[in-house]
């Protein structure tokens, strides 16, 4: 999304996941640039697009929030709980689970 001039924020509870994260996105560019779906400025810009963050952050501005935790209904329920606290009424709550059923 931060390639199509989206701002992302990248939050884990765990800084460590955090920063691997931010490292496979980096790398995701570099391949990028390497099979020149972009320049090396494009690349830049789409990294200066990513914010990390390994606590809660306001969610205020986000249009879009996608979840991406282990495939556990308990934890992701728990994550949308908080999500409705820090988003907007609007904002559009969406899960990357592929193995559970999820209805709202």
């Amino acid at each position: 999304m931060s390639a199509h001039e989206r701002e992302v924020i990248l939050c884990d509870v765990d800084a460590t996941h955090v920063a691997r994260g931010m490292a496979e996105i980096a790398a995701r560019y570099r391949d990028a640039v390497r099979h020149q779906a972009l320049d090396a400025v494009g690349a830049q810009r789409g990294m200066d697009r990513v914010f990390p963050a390994a606590d809660d952050v306001s969610l205020r501005r986000a249009d879009l929030v996608v979840e991406a935790a282990v495939e556990s209904m308990t934890v992701k329920q728990a994550i949308f709980r908080r999500l409705s606290e820090l988003a907007r009424a609007d904002t559009i709550l969406a899960s990357n689970t592929s193995a559970l059923s999820i209805a709202t």
